[in-house]
């Protein structure tokens, strides 16, 4: 599943500190973490206490089964919501037409085809995260997640 984007978010107080953990030509990440599989949610649980994963994923069986893991080894499942023709706008400038009819439009089709299977896991943890007036910080998404869940 190498076209999987997963973002690691650890947060400890006011800090936050953010990495890829997806493959980059660029560098690679200081933080190594074992490939995309069922093992990732336990490793990232035992990463550390408050960790945030963010990872846009195509709605098919092994990767619902995989978001199930992930609740089970105790995260929170949060949908980073957007409106559609806001999010679509956005990835046109920044993919362009092509890519966008090619790769945003279908995940978008699958999504919606998927909606009832993702809200049951979801549970009503949505957070919208880009609006008209930008993206959401990334304190104020930690900030709403922690004031929502559970001690």
């Amino acid at each position: 599943m190498s076209h999987v984007a997963v973002k690691l978010t650890l947060a400890t107080g006011c800090a936050i500190s953010t990495d890829s953990l997806e493959p980059r030509p660029a560098k690679p990440a200081p933080i190594q973490a074992p490939n995309i599989s069922t093992e990732l949610p336990r490793w990232l649980a035992l990463v550390a206490r408050d960790v945030v994963v963010t990872w846009g994923f195509p709605p098919n069986p092994l990767c619902i089964a995989l978001i199930e893991r992930f609740r089970d080894a105790g995260f929170t499942p949060w949908w980073f919501a957007a409106d559609y023709g806001l999010a679509r706008t956005r990835y046109i400038a920044r993919e362009g037409q092509h890519a966008t009819r090619a790769y945003f439009d279908p995940q978008i089709q699958r999504l919606q085809q998927a909606k009832t299977q993702l809200d049951a896991i979801y549970n009503n943890h949505s957070i919208e995260t880009l609006t008209q007036a930008g993206y959401q910080a990334v304190e104020q998404i930690y900030q709403t997640i922690t004031a929502n869940i559970l001690p």
